[in-house]
């Protein structure tokens, strides 16, 4: 199970702040302890911000510790992922989160935390072998090949995903667009688990809002002694589909 957080906005004032707090928890998450889920997140990570100026995806085998340095960032939308693989799933830089597909008419970018079958989804999308693809990967494949504006295509993929039991752990989702031909950007987010796994603390997803800027944090990274200070907070309800958009600006 990974951590991860996204920021829309002005955030460069507590990009900082976010980045230290994953940063702890993903070398030692005490929320993970009760809840019987990895320790550490120690099998890479990566980040993904997007500006007017640039896109910048970066994606890395080792692991994220205390001892990284925040990556430079500018305000726009960012997303920082620590990993921490599923059983039977590829390790190193490949399998390293921001996954990233583009057609004609979108751009886009995911992280997942949790587990989805993608055998299950290749016996619909006949992709040949997904051995060496990750589960979140196949996911976006699956995100791709629905029709309509995206946030469409996300509830799609996630509505079969429960229907065709393709959801087999948590469903923690964050998906990332631009719409070809503008400077619209959509953001969506989503918590959940499949029916068959308990829904606890350790998989909630919780909304965060400062000044200028909004935010969607995994639920560790709020016991980090690096977390910031007086923010409004709330919990995502889960299974819902959230959606937020913006334009890129100076």
């Amino acid at each position: 199970m990974c951590r991860m957080v996204l920021l829309w906005g002005d955030f460069e004032n507590v990009f900082e702040p976010f980045f230290r707090s994953l940063s702890d928890v993903a070398e030692n998450d005490s929320l993970a302890r009760n809840d019987n889920e990895p320790l550490s997140h120690k099998d890479g990570w990566g980040i993904l911000n997007i500006s007017k100026e640039r896109i910048k995806l970066e994606r890395y085998g080792n692991p994220l510790t205390l001892r990284v340095d925040p990556p430079d960032t500018r305000k726009g939308v960012a997303i920082i992922h620590a990993r921490a693989a599923a059983k039977g799933e590829g390790m190193g830089i490949l399998n390293a989160h921001p996954f990233h597909l583009q057609d004609e008419t979108y751009d886009v970018y995911i992280t997942h935390n949790g587990w989805f079958d993608k055998y299950k989804i290749n016996e619909l999308l006949k992709l040949g072998s997904v051995k060496n693809m990750n589960d979140s990967e196949v996911f976006l494949k699956l995100v791709m090949t629905q029709k309509g504006p995206i946030e469409n295509r996300v509830r799609t993929a996630l509505k079969l995903s429960r229907k065709n039991g393709y959801m087999k752990g948590g469903a923690n989702v964050y998906v990332v667009s631009i719409k070809r031909g503008t400077n619209k950007v959509s953001i969506i987010y989503h918590t959940d688990t499949s029916q068959e796994k308990t829904y606890g603390e350790y998989n909630k997803l919780y909304l965060m809002k400062g000044r200028t800027w909004t935010g969607v944090t995994s639920s560790s990274l709020r016991l980090s002694r690096y977390f910031p200070k007086k923010i409004e907070i709330e919990e995502l309800r889960r299974g819902k589909i959230y959606t937020a958009k913006m334009e890129l600006s100076n």
